[in-house]
């Protein structure tokens, strides 16, 4: 087995959440999948279209369990040996493999890591590694599990990871909790809203409803993006966002019809 050699490396840390995220239908329900996995060490699915709140919910759950997390973003077309090699940079931080090292170096190195139990594993954009990279992950997980019994919670986030996984026996047969997240719209939507922010809730719902159906289109990111704008002057907080304010603002996003 290769040496492992010391690097510099901030691999593996969850993402900074500066926010405390809202109660929404879809929160909820990846919140009790996701506690679901961390409980049985199980594959959960977080699926959906990007914005709706998937990498949140799972590093929200990630920070409020005793179990250690590590977080990887996979890249556009990786291949196997990529998330092999992003997995084992996750779990050991600051260390790489000497010599001349394949696929299976850095599942062995991982594999004996995760056998020490008490970890997780994020692994976020999985879309773009599709089956076969989370086939490796699965397999991974499937090590431990004959090894031990169990396997460790691992959280596949991503674009139809759902619908990747339907078609996929080998996948399905080991994924778990499966959550979907949906845009918000109607009651759901504006009771996030104001939940969000102050300015919102002082606002009349149909200027948000404008926002949302020029710009936002129901999608969580773009929402705090717009909250964040709203507020960057303090001597407006709480006070009713303007015609003019959410006009502006969809000007500035290149935004037609924003009358």
């Amino acid at each position: 087995m290769s040496a492992r050699i010391p690097l510099a490396s901030v691999a593996g840390r969850l993402p900074v959440q500066n926010f405390e995220p809202v109660s929404t239908p879809w929160f909820d329900l990846g919140k009790d999948q996701a506690l679901l996995a961390v409980q049985d060490k199980s594959i959960a699915t977080f699926s959906g279209m990007s914005g709706t709140g998937k990498t949140t919910t799972a590093v929200y759950l990630a920070r409020h369990t005793p179990t250690r997390f590590v977080y990887i973003k996979l890249k556009y077309r990786a291949g196997t040996k990529d998330v092999a090699t992003a997995l084992f940079k996750a779990l050991h931080p600051g260390q790489r493999l000497g010599g001349r090292v394949n696929e299976s170096d850095y599942i062995d190195e991982c594999t004996d890591t995760l056998l020490e139990g008490n970890l997780g594993v994020i692994a976020d954009e999985v879309h773009y590694i599709g089956v076969p990279g989370m086939l490796l992950l699965a397999q991974v997980w499937e090590s431990i599990h004959c090894f031990t019994g169990q396997g460790f919670p691992l959280f596949l986030v991503g674009a139809e990871v759902n619908e990747a996984v339907a078609v996929a026996p080998e996948l399905a047969t080991r994924v778990g909790p499966r959550a979907t997240f949906y845009p918000l719209d109607g009651e759901d939507l504006i009771g996030t809203l104001h939940a969000m922010d102050a300015r919102c809730a002082a606002t009349p719902n149909r200027r948000l409803e404008q926002v949302d159906r020029l710009f936002c289109k129901g999608l969580l990111r773009h929402w705090q993006e717009f909250i964040r704008a709203m507020n960057r002057n303090p001597a407006s907080a709480g006070t009713e966002i303007s015609a003019s304010e959410a006009k502006a603002f969809l000007i500035s996003r290149g935004v037609r019809g924003a009358a």
